[in-house]
């Protein structure tokens, strides 16, 4: 799976890959996604929906930049290490988990799916779960496979180019 990730970028180039939505926008298959064991639908309002709560929970950069550089190298990616995010899969926000390697993968910044426009969509989920319009697994269901959290964005916002 990561070979097929790291063959695609090296034949499509980093930019490209970004812009067309084939790998960097979206997580590899190395990483399914990982959910915190702490947030559960009956908690909610003392976690994920506390002001600035992910602040409290997410990880060091001492430990995303180490992880983000080596993931970089397993998947063959290219450029400055600045010009990728270390995402989480699942966002903190819907009760994804802050350190697990599962839930981390590096985005890039640019593109028309890059990491600015992912955060868009999961400020929306989070609003939503937080007044009740969705559960906790709704939310985390946006960003885990099968489905592609772009599809998501795309029926809310339009398709992005």
């Amino acid at each position: 799976m990561i070979r097929t990730f790291s063959t695609v970028m090296i034949l499509c180039g980093t930019l490209t890959c970004a812009a067309t939505g084939l790998a960097s926008d979206l997580p590899p298959d190395s990483v399914p996604g990982a959910i915190n064991p702490a947030v559960t639908q009956d908690n909610l309002q003392s976690t994920v929906c506390v002001p600035n709560w992910t602040s409290t929970v997410r990880p060091p950069v001492s430990y995303t930049n180490k992880l983000k550089a080596q993931q970089m190298k397993d998947l063959g990616l290219t450029g400055e290490p600045r010009a990728w995010e270390e995402d989480h899969r699942v966002p903190l926000a819907c009760g994804g988990n802050p350190t697990s390697p599962q839930n981390l993968y590096p985005q890039s910044w640019d593109g028309p799916y890059g990491a600015h426009v992912k955060d868009v969509l999961e400020a929306l989920e989070h609003r939503k779960l937080c007044k009740g319009e969705i559960t906790l697994a709704q939310c985390q269901a946006v960003f885990l496979a099968p489905n592609d959290w772009r599809k998501n964005y795309d029926a809310v916002y339009g398709q992005r180019k």
